[in-house]
């Protein structure tokens, strides 16, 4: 039992630096992920910076009808912007999702593995209970029999002694 109890606690330890690992990891794959997006980002606003110079310098070059095909293209950009910041914050809340469901899947394994604990003590509880019991019920017929052999010895010397 003791045994046991050891095993469970080397277990739970090596849970707690896997669950530590696996949470390291996911904090360095956000932060990866982020800087990624982020770097993205800056490319993108670098685009945009670019194509207003040039949009500016077209402007005034051109007329009115150019005008209204750059609020347009501008207008599709900021969709695409938006299309992408709604994207990016689906995927966060889907690995957020994920990850709270791993938790709770490790929380419901974890409470499965300990009510097994609990039954194979029970088991092994009532295995000793059954064990001593068939001892005393040994015992008791040790008795017994020693009883009736010491009155039949007894029954012996009397009837040699008179």
């Amino acid at each position: 039992m003791q045994k046991t109890l050891i095993q469970n606690d080397e277990n739970k330890k090596l849970q707690a630096i896997q669950k530590q690992k696996e949470r390291m990891d996911d904090i360095k794959s956000a932060e990866d992920y982020t800087k990624v997006l982020d770097k993205q980002e800056n490319d993108r606003k670098m685009y945009f910076k670019n194509i207003e110079l040039k949009a500016n310098n077209f402007l005034a070059k051109m007329g009115a009808t150019v005008l209204k095909d750059i609020e347009n293209r501008n207008k599709e950009d900021e969709e695409k912007v938006k299309k992408y910041e709604r994207e990016k914050e689906e995927k966060i809340l889907e690995k957020e999702r994920r990850q709270l469901e791993k938790i709770r899947q490790q929380k419901r394994d974890m409470r499965e593995f300990l009510n097994s604990q609990v039954e194979e003590k029970k088991r092994q509880k009532e295995f000793e209970n059954y064990i001593e019991k068939a001892q005393a019920y040994v015992w008791n017929t040790d008795v017994e029999v020693n009883k009736e052999q010491n009155r039949i010895v007894n029954e012996k010397v009397i009837f040699f002694l008179f």
